[in-house]
């Protein structure tokens, strides 16, 4: 309950409990107040909860996207996937053919043969200089040669591995003339721009795949707001063009730069994905957050309470008490200071100690019922 002092002039110069210009004032019956659904309140004093709000979209993390390529250019012969389709880790994707992957076991396949005669020779050659035959110079050449033969096998048998071909399980018959291309990851196929008789290179995208088990809200939090934001905080997330409820999150991480292209900096918030919900990156969110800049109580009421005219805004005071059957309802400019979604604080231009009531809602009709009567008239 709060206790209000209005001081107005009067001729004598005293204090009245309520300085009413009638011309701002109302009287309104118990049947009339019923009528027009007008509900009493009583001004409250605490320190509201204002939130800020941040555009933002969902994200997933590095290590749970993934764009898939060959390696190796080739001809696109089987598709065993679509999008949309979920995959665990290692299931095929697509299979192509490809010469370089022939030319590849090709060449590796030389160099082993041409290790393993450098290695015999090597033997000889060793052999033949601990028996003081051989020339010096004839064993380092052989060296030289079996060691970069070595390497070469090595350099191969790893882009074969890469290509996901195990060479030490390949015989000499083993060439093998296509290449499945498997998921990296377990997800959902995002995108898959393939198809049959496709040439694909290299640098190719094939598919690319998301686990939205694993997914961020990336916001953006303009200077003057960082401040408002710790890691660890509370975080509401709308999706604002999706039917299921708001999602509760957690600051993650925020970052040390400002993007280039926002203008912002990037705060990125943990959350549970609603049960059954499809999120998936790039959802539009708007983060909500609470502001508690501002502990101070203060005078607050209902936002519905407020009439606004212009730039100014009213509400309609009384004390309750009831006269020859009737309530007086007075009309007084306020200032606002901080507001939420429900309430707003109040500042009165003079100070205020009475106990005064306010009209909680239908304020308009108040105030159409009070220029019916005073004819528009309002001394401010």
């Amino acid at each position: 309950m709060l206790i209000v002092v209005f001081q107005a002039c009067h001729k004598d110069n005293k204090s009245a409990s309520v300085p009413v210009v009638e011309e701002n004032s109302i009287e309104l019956t118990e049947d009339q107040m019923k009528r027009l659904d007008i509900n009493l309140v009583s001004p409250e004093k605490k320190a509201l909860e204002s939130y800020v709000h941040f555009n933002g979209k969902i994200v997933a993390l590095p290590n749970y996207r993934a764009e898939v390529s060959s390696n190796v250019q080739g001809k696109i012969e089987k598709v065993f996937v679509h999008e949309g389709d979920f995959v665990e880790k290692g299931k095929p994707l697509v299979e192509l053919s490809s010469m370089r992957l022939v030319e590849l076991q090709e060449e590796y396949f030389a160099a082993k043969n041409e290790t393993d005669f450098l290695t015999i020779e090597l033997k000889r050659q060793e052999e033949l200089r601990k028996n003081n035959v051989g020339a010096l110079v004839d064993l380092q050449t052989v060296q030289t040669k079996h060691r970069a033969s070595l390497n070469r096998q090595a350099s191969l048998k790893a882009k074969l591995a890469l290509l996901g071909i195990d060479m030490e399980g390949n015989g000499s018959e083993a060439i093998r003339t296509k290449l499945s291309i498997k998921a990296p990851i377990s997800g959902y196929i995002h995108s898959l721009p393939v198809s049959v008789g496709m040439i694909a290179s290299a640098e190719t995208i094939l598919a690319e795949l998301i686990d939205v088990s694993q997914l961020l809200a990336e916001i953006y939090v303009y200077e003057k707001d960082i401040d408002l934001i710790k890691a660890g905080q509370s975080v509401t997330l709308d999706f604002i063009n999706h039917s299921f409820g708001e999602v509760q999150g957690t600051v993650f991480n925020i970052a040390k730069v400002i993007d280039e292209n926002t203008k912002a900096i990037n705060v990125f918030v943990k959350f549970t994905a609603p049960g059954k919900s499809i999120i998936l990156p790039d959802m539009n969110i708007m983060a909500i957050l609470e502001n508690k800049s501002n502990n101070t109580p203060a005078p607050t009421v209902p936002r519905s309470s407020l009439l606004q005219e212009d730039d100014h805004y009213y509400i309609f005071l009384t004390d309750k008490k009831v006269k020859e059957g009737k309530i007086k309802l007075s009309k007084h400019k306020v200032d606002l200071g901080d507001k939420n979604e429900k309430f707003t604080e109040i500042i009165f231009p003079n100070p205020v100690e009475n106990e005064i009531f306010v009209a909680a809602n239908n304020v308009m009709a108040i105030e159409m019922e009070r220029k019916k009567k005073t004819g528009g008239v309002f001394a401010d």
